[in-house]
């Protein structure tokens, strides 16, 4: 989805409405039928800038694009189950690192739980490094390079420039660059692992500075990852280990799979 700060609230709710609706009408137990109730989380929608935020808040936006009646719930919350039944923890880091990338942080108050602070989410032309779209960003830089000086110094094309330009004749809809680069990691290619280490590390500082700058102890603090890219186990590992290195263990570590599934769970009470 576009992020709101590039296209605006209003634009950037229409296309979430009418994904929605194509995902719905895709399927047949849902085609035809409106909902009643709907969850949903925005990682980059409240941000400290005045100029990123809108006055109706995100829920209010995408109500106002939606039918009359519908009834929603905004998640400021931890999404991952585990995480909410535990006694054990005091706060708790989410990390979500899909297109583009953020970082929350979360404590206990009164048996629930309550946002404190957010690092990252400022979009693809300030930020989301570590976020599919900056990987996709950092390849296309490293290859347009090599391409120039493959072209005018007959220098070899190395394999990295080679997969990405025979990714955009081949791709169809589910291509995503970003696994290109994750798969010549996986196989040893020295500059794809490079740009996947940068990713994790940049995460990894947003996950730095919200611990370090609140004293949260990571001992009795949780580390949710979310998002597509959290989905790669190379990539979700490299990320933990960069965290742990820096700051410890964390009291727990859980991924969230299938966060749709979950906010139907949430509807549900279930």
């Amino acid at each position: 989805m576009p992020h709101s700060s590039t296209i605006g609230l209003d634009a950037a709710t229409a296309s979430i409405s009418k994904a929605v609706q194509e995902a719905t009408d895709s399927c047949k137990a849902t085609r035809g039928r409106q909902f009643q109730a709907v969850e949903f989380s925005s990682a980059g929608l409240r941000s400290a800038s005045p100029c990123f935020v809108d006055r109706r808040g995100p829920l209010g936006a995408l109500e106002a694009a939606s039918r009359p009646g519908l009834t929603g719930h905004h998640r400021h919350r931890p999404p991952a189950r585990t995480v909410a039944a535990s006694q054990d923890l005091d706060s708790v880091v989410v990390v979500v690192a899909g297109t583009g990338s953020v970082a929350m942080s979360y404590a206990r108050d009164n048996g629930s739980w309550r946002r404190t602070h957010r690092a990252g989410g400022w979009g693809h032309l300030l930020g989301d490094d570590g976020g599919g779209y900056g990987i996709g960003r950092e390849v296309l830089r490293r290859s347009l390079l090599a391409s120039d000086l493959h072209r005018l110094r007959g220098s070899p094309l190395p394999p990295l420039p080679e997969a990405v330009f025979r990714h955009f004749p081949a791709q169809h809809p589910g291509d995503l660059l970003s696994t290109t680069v994750l798969a010549l990691a996986a196989a040893s290619d020295e500059d794809a692992r490079r740009i996947v280490e940068g990713g994790t590390a940049s995460l990894a500082r947003l996950v730095a500075l919200l611990v370090g700058s609140q004293g949260l102890a990571p001992a009795r603090c949780a580390l949710v990852l979310a998002g597509g890219l959290m989905q790669d186990a190379r990539y979700r590992l490299g990320l933990v280990d960069a965290v742990e290195k820096g700051l410890g263990r964390f009291g727990l570590v859980e991924v969230v799979g299938q966060p749709a599934v979950d906010g139907a769970r949430f509807l549900l009470g279930v």
